[in-house]
């Protein structure tokens, strides 16, 4: 199987896919960060028989849009689903914009995003526990640095938890991103 430079394929830890679904013995090899990548114990993508991907996606279908209102899950899931084009649309518009989900206490944003972020690789086995934005600067560039298209999910945004300089590092993470 040749690799074309305009294919777009994900190489991770325990696989390869492509736009045709998973790579077996395929060109491309993941090269461990010495074990060190954020992302390589959390992020696994499951092989579903046809007939499981069938009741996969009618359960998920039937009970995503009761987790909140649509005009809440809508904008996050239409977000969601553009991440694995960031590349293309960055280079296409110049830029990508950044989900921010802000509301009351309570009102469910981390387990939200949690779902989110299951549903897109992030494995609950694998510990899906959001980020801090209170992370080292050093731990920040490694986040930043371990996908151009994997959703890096933040926890708790909150201004006074921040020193002024911690909050700036991390609002200058967030516009390189963009």
């Amino acid at each position: 199987m040749g690799l074309h430079l305009d294919q777009d394929v994900w190489v991770l830890p325990d696989q390869t896919l492509d736009t045709k679904g998973v790579v077996i013995d395929g060109e491309l090899q993941y090269l461990p960060v010495g074990g060190r990548g954020e992302l390589d114990k959390r992020v696994t993508y499951k092989n579903l028989e046809d007939s499981d991907y069938q009741d996969f996606m009618e359960n998920l279908l039937a009970n995503l849009f009761q987790v909140q209102d649509l005009e809440v899950v809508m904008p996050i899931l239409g977000w969601f689903m553009a991440t694995p084009l960031k590349p293309k649309l960055q280079q296409y518009f110049g830029g990508f914009s950044i989900l921010m989900v802000s509301g009351t206490r309570g009102a469910g944003k981390t387990s939200l995003m949690k779902l989110m972020w299951a549903l897109f690789g992030v494995s609950h086995q694998n510990h899906n526990k959001l980020f801090s934005v209170t992370e080292t600067s050093f731990m920040l560039d490694k986040l930043f640095s371990a996908s151009t298209s994997i959703p890096i999910v933040f926890d708790e945004y909150k201004v006074y938890d921040l020193k002024n300089d911690a909050r700036h590092r991390f609002l200058r993470h967030l516009r390189c991103t963009y």
